[in-house]
């Protein structure tokens, strides 16, 4: 049985008139009454009683009528989101988040606009490290990762929007002495302990950090953390001080101070960007890209 037949013998039973339903489905009633005498040989049951005045339901036509409307109503939804699923409009958005970042400005102005353009889409958020996000997006297990320019800078597959320039500087404890200060120079950092990621998590991170050091003149002391979470517990038990940017996690901590760098001490490369791997086809992915573009215009 096609879903056709079914759509005919509905609108039949609805108007309990061959003539009217016929018109409705913009077929001949010859057509029409062909189409409910096939279905009623498949079934091999009588569906309507007919005489020349009058069309009504058997009681075999009123429960197949019961449960056929529920069927074909949803054929029609499922059908319906499957399109809107197509076109990006449902569906769901895997979006990884790297740890200590915020959504705080332009991120979290287009998340809300997304979700009220997109209302039937489910957004999944969750955070994690460096490593463990780009490996997912490579695996496509997440849509987009939101991180730092720098770790997904040397992957072919990956492509990526700027979302904003990001204020980096140092972070440290509330108790540590250069909380003290407004702004500082990395000359002034040459005796403190610097915790920075390890290569495992992130070879550039890690690799950067020294680099950036040494382009001052000093190769730091360092201790190496296995993720940003650990690295910052670890600043705010007063155990060094680390890299990080004005709108972290951290710099939210009242117990820890953020104090960014002069425009001389700058990092380079210092972008925040939303990345997704050009091999994905979830179709959501190109409305998210163009909300973030007509965003950035603005």
């Amino acid at each position: 049985m096609e879903i056709r037949q079914i759509e005919h013998f509905l609108t039949v039973a609805r108007h309990l008139n061959f003539t009217t339903a016929a018109t409705q489905l913009n077929i001949s009633q010859s057509t029409l009454s062909r189409q409910i005498t096939a279905m009623e040989k498949e079934l091999n049951v009588l569906l309507f009683a007919r005489d020349n005045r009058n069309v009504r339901l058997t009681r075999c036509g009123q429960y197949l009528y019961s449960e056929y409307a529920q069927i074909y109503a949803h054929y029609l939804q499922v059908t319906d989101n499957a399109k809107q699923i197509f076109q990006g409009f449902s569906g769901n958005i895997k979006v990884g988040v790297l740890e200590e970042i915020t959504l705080e400005g332009r991120l979290q102005d287009i998340l809300h606009s997304y979700h009220q353009e997109y209302p039937n889409q489910v957004i999944d958020m969750q955070r994690g490290s460096f490593k463990a996000l780009t490996d997912s997006l490579t695996t496509m297990e997440l849509d987009f990762i939101i991180t730092f320019f720098f770790d997904i800078s040397n992957n072919a597959a990956f492509r990526y929007r700027i979302i904003e320039d990001a204020v980096h500087g140092i972070i440290v404890s509330g108790k540590n002495p250069l909380a003290r200060r407004k702004t500082l120079r990395f000359s002034d950092l040459k005796e403190e302990t610097f915790i920075i990621l390890s290569r495992e998590d992130s070879p550039l991170a890690s690799s950067g950090a020294i680099n950036h050091c040494m382009a001052h003149g000093f190769y730091p002391k360092l201790k190496f953390a296995p993720n940003l979470d650990t690295a910052m517990l670890w600043v705010e038990a007063g155990l060094g001080l680390a890299f990080t940017y004005a709108k972290s996690v951290a710099a939210y901590n009242p117990s820890m101070t953020f104090i960014p760098f002069s425009p001389d001490d700058a990092i380079a490369e210092s972008k925040m960007v939303l990345a997704w791997n050009c091999g994905n086809s979830n179709p959501a992915i190109t409305n998210f890209i163009q909300m973030l573009d007509h965003a950035r215009k603005e």
